[in-house]
């Protein structure tokens, strides 16, 4: 359903399986994903931000420069996925994410 948006979405590395318990896709930045938090939002769809904040910003961790980790934090979404999800509300929260990401 996202073959036509510009999104980076997960690769599985050989020799692991996608659990399909939620669907990380990467914006352009923040201020896209955020957009598009707010727009599923509206239609009571509720994305998550899983990797949000990167774990070297908590303060009670000593950690080195995560900078790599720092950006796809602030721009990653996870999308409800889940074995009863039907088709049609696969479809319904693509749309919403296609029309927001061109507000």
């Amino acid at each position: 359903l996202f073959k036509t948006v510009r999104l980076i979405k997960q690769k599985i590395q050989d020799g692991c399986n996608f659990n399909y318990a939620y669907y990380p896709i990467l914006f352009a930045n923040e201020a896209k994903a955020l957009i598009v938090k707010a727009e599923l939002e509206k239609n009571h769809i509720f994305p998550r931000r899983y990797f949000y904040p990167s774990l070297s910003t908590l303060k009670y961790l000593e950690s080195n420069a995560t900078a790599i980790s720092d950006d796809c934090a602030s721009r990653i979404l996870c999308l409800p996925l889940y074995h009863e999800l039907e088709q049609r509300e696969q479809k319904m929260i693509s749309e919403i994410v296609k029309k927001a990401l061109a507000l």
